[in-house]
């Protein structure tokens, strides 16, 4: 089985001390433990398909929440909740399995997107499987969507990996994820993925079981606010973007929906470069105040400072 990239993110809880009345209890020290959060139920493929139980030809199903590090985009979720498949079956019978396999489950995805559109709705048959370079692994995409500018073409949902293990040479597995949240979003024309985390009533009232109403927003006219944020760069000019928008996701706590890059200015005599970004904050549930705009933006020019080590205009 391919690796799996560590793109999970990692962070530090204190451990109970012991209970045996050790000198350590009794001081209070707590021994630190490390946890890492998944980025993808995949990373449980493995023991799964390794377990004496597992039978090739049965499918098991795995659903749970799933985290990694993003840029702040319309449709790039920090945390979401995946669902994966995974199937076993002969390697002399791949192509008889795994295309009939394919078949059904764009059939299926298609059929459930189609019964759930507004009759005005821009989005046609959608769901495609784009083969990868590798020859063996694709991605599922959906196209034509209705979100408006913010949204790409081709919006991916999930993907299929295809892949052999030496203990189990003679077997093929197959492992299709897909993320919940988008497809939910897609059936119900959801188009701020944040809303589906939210704890307002408003928002659950509106599902009841067995009927499906597209979502409606509870404002047309959210108020939105502009910051612009200029910063030097130490002197080997290091910068990781990544961790630029991972430090104003927490300050905000996922207020912020755009950061654009405006500007890029290196000083003529000390070549010092200096960049600069615009930050949009917006809340998907309730009023946003100028205010906590302005104090959140005051916070992450602090926080760049101390955590990216880059000195704010």
């Amino acid at each position: 089985m391919e690796e799996i990239p560590d793109s999970g993110s990692e962070c530090t809880l204190p451990k109970s001390p012991a209970r045996d009345g050790c000198k350590a209890a009794q001081e209070g020290v707590c021994e630190q433990v490390k946890l890492r959060l998944r980025p993808s139920l995949l990373v449980h493929a493995e023991p799964v398909i390794h377990s004496p139980e597992f039978l090739p030809g049965s499918l098991y199903v795995l659903s749970g929440p799933v985290f990694r590090k993003c840029h702040i985009l319309p449709f790039t979720m920090p945390a979401f909740h995946e669902t994966l498949f995974i199937l076993g079956f002969n390697r002399n019978t791949k192509e008889s399995c795994l295309l009939p396999l394919l078949d059904h489950l764009k059939d299926t995805l298609g059929n459930f997107l189609t019964q759930t559109l507004q009759e005005d709705s821009s989005l046609s048959t959608s769901v495609d499987f784009v083969l990868q370079p590798n020859g063996k692994d694709y991605v599922i995409h959906v196209k034509s969507l209705d979100f408006g500018p913010d949204c790409t073409e081709n919006l991916i949902i999930g993907s299929i990996v295809t892949s052999t293990i030496v203990k189990h040479k003679h077997q093929c597995f197959v492992f299709v994820s897909i993320n919940l949240d988008l497809l939910v979003m897609l059936a119900y024309d959801i188009s701020d993925w944040r809303i589906l985390w939210t704890f307002d009533n408003r928002f659950l009232k509106r599902f009841a079981p067995g009927k499906i109403e597209h979502f409606k927003s509870y404002s047309l006219y959210p108020p939105c606010y502009v910051h612009d944020v200029s910063f030097w760069l130490d002197e080997k000019n290091t910068f990781d973007e990544l961790e630029f928008h991972t430090v104003a996701r927490a300050v905000s706590r996922d207020t912020i929906v755009s950061i654009q890059f405006l500007d890029r200015f290196q000083h003529p005599e000390t070549q010092q470069v200096s960049l600069c970004y615009r930050l949009t904050y917006q809340t998907c549930d309730k009023a946003l105040t100028p205010q906590l705009a302005a104090a959140m933006q005051s916070q992450f020019r602090k926080e760049i400072q101390r955590e990216l080590h880059v000195s704010p205009r």
